[in-house]
């Protein structure tokens, strides 16, 4: 009599008549796991916070106040955001 085939996936080999139910089995591509953002907005968010505060630090050692350097920054911040957006396709 000829002998069945055994399935392997993840640690060990399992029975035919046992279906591992996707994500188990050590298999994640069948999973539809999505990120908080993508990588486009993470990007854009993070090369604007660093140039809204890179902006801030300048501003403040040209001598200006701390108010001053905030409001900077964050006009810097909000603009970069508005750049980077239409740049980064």
């Amino acid at each position: 009599m000829p002998q069945k085939k055994r399935r392997v996936t993840g640690q060990g080999a399992t029975p035919p008549h046992h279906e591992v139910p996707p994500g188990l089995a050590g298999d994640q591509s069948d999973t539809n796991d999505r990120g908080l953002v993508n990588l486009r907005s993470a990007v854009i968010v993070m090369l604007a916070l660093l140039s809204g505060v890179l902006i801030g630090i300048l501003t403040f050692i040209a001598g200006d106040g701390v108010a001053d350097s905030v409001i900077a920054g964050l006009v810097a911040f909000a603009g970069s955001v508005f750049l980077y957006d239409r740049a980064i396709h």
